[in-house]
């Protein structure tokens, strides 16, 4: 139950679009502040299908080199750390779309989803020939990552 709220009147500066604040009592602990975010006819997919047409065009080349020079297994990781907008069938949706675009498509693609601390989720979203909606109908699609488990190699914290 909202207890108040503000709205802006048109855009803050710095924030892009308009801004609506709301107090309400919590019945989930632990309460207090929460910030949420709501797109109202927004056209999303054109907007991630650009992002991750971005990062093929950066990674994709390098990923080939590998696959040429030493006959590597070539694998794209993706980072999700968006759980309102962004979920594993939407990337790889977009990814379908990208894919007749690049002809040095990465033998496996996985997204990390590292919204939590701990644990992280990954998602196959392609490995070989199967795709995410083969590999989710099969339970193959989703692991769980112990992020306590993992070393740091760069010595740049995680």
């Amino acid at each position: 139950m909202a207890l108040s709220s503000i709205d802006s009147e048109g855009a803050s500066p710095g924030v892009p679009g308009d801004v609506r604040l709301d107090r309400f009592q919590s019945i989930v602990p632990p309460g207090g502040f929460q910030i949420r975010h709501s797109i109202a006819d927004a056209d999303l997919e054109p907007i991630r299908e650009a992002r991750i047409r971005t990062a093929c065009q950066k990674k994709l080349p390098k990923l080939e080199v590998w696959r040429q020079k030493e006959g590597a297994r070539t694998v794209l990781v993706l980072e999700d750390n968006d759980i309102q907008l962004t979920n594993p069938a939407r990337v790889f949706d977009a990814l379908a779309a990208l894919r007749q675009d690049f002809n040095n498509w990465p033998d496996e693609i996985y997204l990390v989803s590292t919204i939590s601390e701990n644990p992280w989720y990954v998602h196959a979203l392609r490995v070989g020939d199967r795709n995410y909606y083969e590999l989710s109908a099969a339970g193959q699609c989703m692991t769980e990552l112990d992020t306590c488990r993992l070393l740091d190699l760069t010595e740049r914290g995680t």
